[in-house]
Formats: C-alpha cells, structure tokens, sequence
C-alpha cells in the first residue's frame, strides 16, 4: 500500500467507526424493544396460563361444591323420607317442614306435591302436604303486594324458582293483581305519588315478569294472563315490554 492510500484509509475508518457510534444508541433502542416485547409477551403468556389454571381451579370447586349440595340434598330426603310417610303426626309435619326449609323452592315444592298426590282425600300425609303447600303459596301471594320491596324482590325470585308451572298460584296471582291494575286504571296510570301507588305499579310489573317466565296449559287460565298483559301495558314502559312476552307466550 503506498504512503498516499493510508491517509485515505485512515479516515475511511474514521468514518465507519464515527457511523458505528452514531448507530449504536439507535442499535440498543431496537435491542431493547424487542428484549421488551419479547418479556411483555412471554409475561402475557404466564398470566393467560395462570387464568386458564384459575378458571380451572374455579370450575373443579364449583363441581365439588355442587356435588356435595346433591349429596346433601340425597342426605336430607333419606333422612326424612320415613317420617315423610309416616302415621307419627308430628314426626310427619317436623319432615314437611325440614325439607322446605333445606331444600329449593321448585324441588320441596315437587316432593310435597309427590305426597300430596300420592294418597287420596282422606290420606293424613296428603292433606298435610297440601296445607303446607298452601300456606307457601299465600305468604308468597302476600309477600308480592307487600309494601316492602326486598319481601316483593324475593317473593318473585322464589315464584319464580319454584312455582312457574303451578296454575292454582297464577291464577290465584293474576285475581289479586287484577285489584292493583283496577286502582291504576281508576288513578289514570299516573307516576305513582304515594306509597300504595308505588306498590301497585311494582306488584304489576312483578306479576309481568312472572308470568313472562310462567309456564300456563289451561286455555282459560292463558286468557285471564292476556287480559292481565293488555292492561299492565299501561303500567310502565318495562311493564309494556313484559306484556308483550306474554301475549307471544300465550296467544
């Protein structure tokens, strides 16, 4: 090489080593970005593992809790099934009442109903089943028109729950709310000014979304809900929407 080239040398490699420093702060950007994004997703996915593992972990409780509540429910019929039957009178009523207590509202409805239709009219366990029955169905009946709004709430719920196919409570049901849709009519539908009024209007919309969920097979009791429905229109815009669930239910 001659003495005239290595100069020229010389600053090419300034050059490139003066490149490579300006370069080099844009290099470690670019290297920790993706250092960044590459940690970010692995981070992302421990956690989507850690939910997933979770959600796991959730439903294997969920299991466990629900297969110990069928094994408690087994558990409390079998304990009571002797004395559900039996002639010993209290022993009887003591049964009746323990299975309403422990179990849900639709299956100690369904158990009582089974006694109840198990004997004729004469049949101790029958009619003790059907007066305990009845006692439900009219605290329910009274707890939805009560002035309260937790004891209207829950009345709903366990109508709901448990008594969506029973016809004697719809019926019984849609001749009581008749009384409040009356003195709504009477009052001009207005915006409720007082506590009776604003009971009124929540007892109809209740009964709505009652018999919106209801299951009705007798064509006369299905008639006395549309008229109920055509009528609770007038309650409130939610009462009106309920209404029409009604009339494609039972038309």
């Amino acid at each position: 090489m001659s003495e005239a080239s290595k100069p020229e040398a010389s600053e090419g490699g300034a050059r490139v080593l003066a490149w490579l420093a300006a370069l080099n702060p844009l290099l470690l950007l670019l290297v920790g970005y993706w250092l960044n994004h590459g940690i970010d997703k692995a981070r992302l996915g421990i956690e989507r593992q850690k939910a997933e593992i979770e959600a796991l972990k959730a439903a294997a409780d969920t299991s466990s809790v629900y297969t110990k509540t069928q094994v408690d429910k087994v558990k409390v019929i079998g304990d009571f099934l002797n004395d559900l039957t039996g002639k010993d009178e209290t022993r009887r009523s003591v049964a009746m009442e323990a299975i309403n207590i422990v179990l849900p509202p639709n299956e100690a409805r369904r158990i009582l109903n089974a006694v109840q239709q198990s004997g004729g009219d004469g049949n101790a366990n029958a009619k003790a089943a059907k007066s305990l029955l009845e006692r439900d169905r009219q605290r329910l009946l009274s707890d939805m028109f009560a002035d309260d709004k937790a004891r209207r709430s829950s009345a709903l719920h366990t109508l709901s729950q448990g008594w969506a196919d029973d016809e004697a409570t719809i019926a019984a049901l849609i001749d009581r709310v008749m009384l409040d849709v009356q003195a709504r009519d009477q009052g001009g539908w207005a915006e409720p000014a007082t506590p009776i009024a604003q009971q009124q209007r929540a007892s109809i919309y209740n009964t709505a979304k009652f018999l919106s969920l209801a299951s009705i097979v007798d064509p006369g009791l299905r008639e006395k809900a549309l008229k109920f429905a055509e009528q609770a229109a007038r309650n409130s815009a939610d009462s009106a929407a309920l209404a029409e669930v009604i009339k494609q239910r039972y038309r």
